[in-house]
């Protein structure tokens, strides 16, 4: 919703013209790579250093980039055109705080399952698609009129999301590593060696052959 909204509430609530507009959509996601940079930096620290464990640290991190954000959008949802300001700083909130949980739930993957990490993160990036072909049909549902008590609605619903899945992660998240995600060395590398000591011994019988 954020991604695909932001210019559309800047023009329509926040009264934003076209040149404004781009330039304001743009801080947000400026103060995510920011907060993405410096959080990583933080968890690694925490971890490396044995100050937290790796599920409290993935904890932290994702419940910080999800209840912040959810704060700063529900405060959003009270401000109007007359505070155009404050609501582009409330944004720079919600988006940038939100990169705190790259450092959680986002490379929770390679936690689990090292070896499957990438499909993983494969599969639950395209269940995370779904919301943003939905999130521009609910909005323009929600906002026919275009106002600030319409989008209100909007903000409130998309910030209960938020809390829902900081409440959710910090109950079921976890970085123990799962027997299915790291198979057995020996499973990786035998079969690697046989396959190469069959091909060395079929060119060593062509060779022959052919001698």
């Amino acid at each position: 919703m954020l991604l695909t909204q932001i210019p559309t509430y800047m023009k329509e609530v926040l009264k934003f013209d076209l040149k404004s507009n781009g330039m304001y959509s743009m801080l947000p996601y400026l103060c995510m790579w920011v907060c993405i940079a410096l959080s990583s930096v933080v968890s690694d620290s925490l971890i490396s250093r044995d100050v937290m464990s790796r599920t409290n640290t993935r904890k932290l991190t994702s419940c910080a980039g999800l209840f912040l954000p959810a704060l700063c959008l529900f405060a959003i949802s009270f401000l109007d055109c007359t505070q155009q300001l404050a609501a582009v700083a409330l944004l720079c909130g919600t988006v940038g705080l939100s990169g705190v949980a790259f450092s959680g739930y986002m490379v929770n993957h390679a936690d689990i399952a090292p070896m499957f990490a990438g499909t993983l993160f494969g599969l639950t990036n395209v269940s995370a698609t779904v919301p943003g072909i939905i999130a521009p049909y609910v909005v323009g549902a929600l906002t026919p009129n275009k106002t600030r008590e319409e989008w209100q609605v909007a903000f409130v619903i998309a910030s209960g999301v938020y809390m829902f899945g900081g409440v959710f992660y910090y109950i079921f998240g976890n970085s123990t590593e799962e027997e299915w995600g790291v198979p057995e060395t020996e499973d990786v590398i035998l079969p690697s060696i046989s396959r190469v000591a069959r091909k060395a011994s079929v060119f060593r019988h062509l060779s022959t052959a052919h001698l």
